[in-house]
């Protein structure tokens, strides 16, 4: 594999996967980079009317969400080597709207909605995913939905999650960000409003303790990072594309129609940390709307180091360095 890739999406192999470097949700369909094979395929839909939320760290397990008004609701926690399903119910009321597994794959982290009326609360809670056992770790007035998002830090002391609250200045509803201790749901940073995580993937974090995040400010929207150790919040580049987080020190965008309007393809590239150093890292065809887009912690940049060895072993030797 060598990238940028050019993926027209009706002609890529469909079968299964042992691990996903990444997943794109493209029209119900989702479109997976095998992490052992390097190769882009698509995945067979893998829990009927359940709906994709996030990858483990090395890839090999997929969690999704199902409305708890079906039969069988709650969160699936999918491997994809062998396709087993496990299953957590969820609480009476309550509407799971994500989950996402730990960085070392012991705890699932849950956002959901507690489902009472005037106040409603948004809810992050952990999992025990062998014993089943939930704990909530912090609520507060406001609504979990498909626009909220969920995140641990990479070394897991700290959860972060997008909700909706009610924005007395502009009286209307607005996304916020808060960042809470993982072990005792300590609030450590906001709610900041008018803000969300960068797609809401669990990979927006520079480092260990510093958040990526967009923010509207007087309707242009610009990237913010946050110190959760010291409190302090940075502004970072102004910026027109579609962010969907941070790998190995880069941002990670999609195309947006305000850059160039593309109406053939959906083209995703990455940018240092200045919005500078542009580089393409795939297009998909037809253009499509993007509804989830998933990094694997650790198997993305793993697999993009592996396509940079096999670039620069296959390239023929330059006569000038003999």
């Amino acid at each position: 594999m060598v990238f940028p890739r050019d993926l027209v999406v009706a002609e890529l192999p469909e079968r299964p996967v042992g691990r996903a470097a990444l997943a794109v949700e493209v029209r119900g369909t989702l479109v997976v980079l095998d992490a052992e094979t390097r190769e882009f395929v698509r995945l067979p839909r893998p829990v009927p009317e359940a709906s994709f939320r996030s990858l483990s760290a090395d890839g090999s397990r997929m969690l999704l969400v199902k409305d708890s008004a079906r039969s069988r609701g709650g969160i699936c926690a999918l491997t994809l080597a062998d396709g087993e399903e496990q299953w957590f119910a969820t609480p009476d009321e309550r509407s799971d709207q994500d989950a996402m597994l730990s960085p070392d794959g012991t705890v699932i982290a849950t956002l959901a909605d507690s489902g009472e009326e005037d106040p409603g609360h948004a809810v992050i809670g952990v999992l025990d995913p062998v014993t089943g056992c939930r704990r909530d770790l912090w609520r507060a007035e406001g609504a979990a939905s498909w626009e909220s998002g969920l995140c641990w830090s990479p070394d897991g002391r700290w959860i972060a999650a997008t909700y909706m609250i009610w924005d007395v200045e502009y009286d209307d509803d607005a996304l916020s960000t808060v960042i809470v201790d993982a072990e005792n749901g300590a609030v450590r940073i906001g709610p900041i409003i008018r803000s969300s995580l960068l797609g809401n993937t669990h990979s927006p974090w520079v480092d260990d303790d510093r958040l990526a995040f967009r923010r509207e400010c007087m309707d242009v929207d610009q990237l913010f990072v946050v110190d959760v150790e010291r409190g302090e919040e940075t502004p970072g580049p102004e910026f027109v594309g579609h962010p969907w987080g941070i790998i190995d020190g880069r941002f990670v965008y999609q195309l947006s129609s305000l850059e160039r309007w593309d109406p053939e393809a959906s083209t995703f590239y990455t940018t240092n940390l200045d919005n500078a150093d542009r580089s393409t890292l795939f297009v998909i065809r037809p253009r499509a709307e993007i509804k989830r887009f998933q990094l694997a912690l650790r198997a993305f940049p793993e697999a993009l180091r592996a396509a940079r060895r096999s670039t620069e072993s296959n390239r023929p030797p330059n006569p000038a360095d003999r």
